[in-house]
């Protein structure tokens, strides 16, 4: 395998084969019209967290057709976790396609979400307990970090004015929300090649892959105001623990676009934004280098070296994927 593009290119069409196989078990009982809809949600995607439990379990000796069910979960995990978030966050679109709530309603969007979940708990128990116990402690661990991500503009406002927001809350949040997921995805990979004696380092390695994966994100946002020079009011409100995290000295700006007083977009990048979106760029590689401090030492192979350049890749495919307004 010569670099890391090539081993996705080969793996994610496995996996995707492998999800499409298990779509009858969610979809065989539902009428066709919610069928399809449905199964536009789960397809599609970088598969990029099913990706990482293959190469982890293959870098440590594992074979690949061992990870696959574990990757299989880990991407309807991850899937279930976007049909729950897009209607909490009331966002319209997912991958060009209307989010589900949008089509389906709340109630049924949030009773798919979850019968996924129970669903792939079921699996990974029939599989191992410590397999079951990776996904359980993700999915809790995701929904601790949504749960305290800000929504309400109002409460939000209130909530800086009187000094209860915390400043750190943004480490918080990219560690649970998302570094969570990306941490139980390489413990898979580490439980599918039967070595739990690196599971916990591997886990370290895939959560900081996920944190600067989510900075990345975050980054990707902003870069797009500021090549658009709009702003969403939504939007600042989701962006808010990040911009107060890399940019301090901005909160007067931010909590004026949120509560929808005219604001000069072009000063504020120019004053602010610069050296917010540095720092971000500059905390990505922190966190990148962080990740590779976790694998050091591991035997060498072809696996292993790929491991190295797996997190600048996760972080290039968020980078260059488009925002959706």
């Amino acid at each position: 395998m010569n670099n890391i593009v090539e081993y996705w290119n080969k793996v994610r069409p496995l996996i995707d084969n492998e999800i499409s196989r298990l779509l009858p078990v969610f979809l065989e009982k539902m009428p066709n019209e919610h069928a399809e809809i449905f199964k536009e949600s789960i397809e599609g995607g970088k598969r990029v967290r099913g990706t990482l439990t293959c190469l982890v379990c293959q870098a440590l000796g594992g074979k690949l057709e061992e990870a696959l069910p574990r990757a299989v979960a880990i991407e309807y995990i991850h899937a279930a976790t976007l049909i729950h978030d897009d209607y909490v966050d009331l966002d319209t679109v997912r991958r060009n396609r209307p989010a589900i709530w949008t089509l389906e309603g709340s109630r049924r969007a949030v009773l798919f979400g979850d019968l996924i979940l129970s669903y792939m708990i079921n699996m990974m128990t029939d599989i191992s307990k410590d397999d079951a116990k990776a996904v359980a402690e993700a999915i809790a661990a995701v929904a601790m970090g949504a749960f305290q991500e800000p929504l309400n503009p109002l409460r939000l406002v209130e909530d800086i004015t009187t000094g209860r927001f915390p400043s750190g809350l943004y480490d918080v949040i990219i560690e649970l929300k998302t570094g969570a997921l990306f941490g139980a995805a390489a413990k898979l990979g580490a439980i599918a090649s039967n070595r739990l004696d690196v599971a916990d380092r591997v886990y370290r390695y895939g959560s900081k892959c996920g944190e600067a994966f989510q900075i990345a994100d975050d980054l990707r946002e902003i870069l797009y105001i500021v090549e658009t020079r709009k702003v969403n009011v939504n939007k600042m409100v989701t962006l808010f623990p990040a911009c107060l995290y890399y940019s301090n000295e901005s909160i007067k700006d931010m909590l004026d676009i949120i509560m929808g007083k005219p604001v000069d977009v072009a000063s504020i990048i120019l004053d602010r934004w610069v050296p917010l979106i540095e720092r971000m760029s500059n905390d990505i590689d922190v966190r990148i280098n962080l990740a590779l401090k976790e694998i050091e030492g591991f035997e060498h192979n072809e696996y292993t070296e790929l491991l190295k350049y797996a997190p600048r890749h996760i972080v290039r495919l968020m980078l260059e994927s488009k925002v959706e307004a």
